[in-house]
């Protein structure tokens, strides 16, 4: 008997400390599994920042994004619908699984289906399942995250209900895609059989389109531009080719008719075939000073300070940042070094729109002992930013065999430094 309280006692524990294991057990793997989402989470925002590149062009970011987002979460289906900021018309893109790496490229959709989805409310993101996809147990689960008001709801189901419908699909995830606040469209990801969406992918998903979104649109603005010197180049190259290849034809033409009637007449002489001779010679050889011109361009020197303000003008009035052009007098550089300072000027001032809210910059050129200086500064607006050094340029500039530095300036801006010796 004196030893039954201890027994019991000792009896007592062990389901007690059992329960207290199950729960810590759970706990760990809980806590585990949060640990190994956070960090593929946060290695997929690196990888998505090494594919944001402007110069590989618009949609071979949206590409990368939807099939990345595809693969991340084993997903079926990936789509991005999207408002086109110049046409209105309402375009879809899509990836699959098992099908080809990149999506399909924008496909204009009627307007019925762009309304059906697109109705959720443009600022919020939305979880929806189906009693199907949940073994047809219960009802469906609708969850719904405003972004400006910063608050869940369960109200809207039947839209969505709608929207799995026109997708085929028992369940998606979809989230606002959002630019400079205004609203651009909606990403849809439609779950594999063992996916789960949960409000956590919600937030997720949001950070990876703010991520990519500042991307994209430099890289349209740089593809217009592109484009507007292109078209720029062709009308200079018509112009070209009206008045210094065209007008003496024209002329060899009307001698050729004055031949003509004076062949006619009877009254031909070697005068005038000589005149005609010579003008075809002058013609041909302007024709060839032409072609020339365009295959070798000058490789000893070349204008780059008219190149940058030309770029700064259409990038200003593309953007709304003033930009101030300056140049050292008897600046005079290489065409190939002066190609590569055009490229670290255009990233320099690309930067400057995506990273901060200043709308006044400046640009400098100079030869210092030697060496190039380019000078890109952001004059601020106010705002205290903490400085960065845009790594393609460091990489730019290294690969050239120079340097880049930078340094803050007055009014919350600051200045990036490329030096590379001539």
């Amino acid at each position: 008997m004196a030893g039954s309280p201890a027994g019991a006692g000792v009896r007592l524990q062990i389901p007690v400390c059992g329960a207290t294991l199950l729960v810590l057990g759970y706990t760990l793997a809980r806590w585990g599994s949060f640990e190994i989402r956070l960090k593929r989470r946060l290695e997929f925002l690196a990888e998505a920042a090494k594919i944001s590149n402007p110069r590989l062009g618009a949609e071979h970011i949206f590409d990368s994004m939807m099939e990345r987002l595809r693969a991340f979460y084993d997903a079926e289906t990936c789509l991005l619908v999207l408002k086109e900021t110049e046409s209105g018309e309402v375009t879809l893109r899509r990836s699959d699984r098992g099908k080809a790496a990149m999506t399909t490229g924008p496909k204009r959709i009627p307007q019925d289906l762009a309304s059906q989805l697109l109705d959720v409310p443009p600022g919020s993101a939305a979880i929806y399942r189906s009693p199907a996809a949940k073994r047809g147990v219960g009802h469906a689960y609708y969850r719904e995250y405003s972004m400006t008001e910063g608050r869940g709801s369960t109200e809207g189901r039947g839209p969505s209900e709608k929207i799995a419908a026109a997708l085929d699909a028992d369940s998606f995830i979809s989230v606002p895609v959002v630019y400079r606040g205004m609203s651009l469209g909606r990403l849809f990801l439609t779950p594999g059989r063992r996916q789960k969406f949960e409000d956590s992918d919600m937030y997720f998903i949001l950070q990876v389109i703010e991520q990519v979104m500042p991307v994209v649109d430099n890289a349209r603005l740089v593809d217009r531009l592109i484009l507007e010197a292109a078209a720029e180049d062709r009308r200079k190259i018509a112009r070209d080719l009206h008045d210094g290849v065209i007008q003496p034809y024209i002329g060899i033409r009307i001698g050729l008719d004055t031949l003509r009637r004076k062949a006619d007449a009877g009254d031909l002489g070697s005068e005038d075939i000589n005149l005609l001779i010579e003008m075809s010679e002058r013609g041909l050889s302007d024709l060839r000073r032409f072609v020339s011109a365009l295959k070798n361009r000058p490789d000893h020197r070349t204008d780059l300070p008219s190149a940058v303000r030309q770029f700064a003008k259409r990038f200003g009035d593309a953007t709304g940042i003033s930009i101030q052009v300056d140049v050292e007098n008897d600046f005079s550089i290489s065409s190939r070094m002066a190609a590569e300072a055009f490229l670290l000027i255009r990233e320099g001032l690309s930067n400057i729109r995506r990273h901060t809210q200043s709308t006044n910059a400046r640009v400098g050129l100079a030869c210092p002992n030697g060496e190039l200086e380019l000078r890109i500064e952001d004059l601020g607006n106010g705002c205290q930013t903490e400085p960065f050094l845009p790594r393609s340029i460091t990489e730019r500039a290294k690969a050239l065999g120079g340097r880049s530095k930078v340094e803050p300036g007055l009014n919350g801006g600051s200045s990036v430094i490329v030096q590379v010796p001539l």
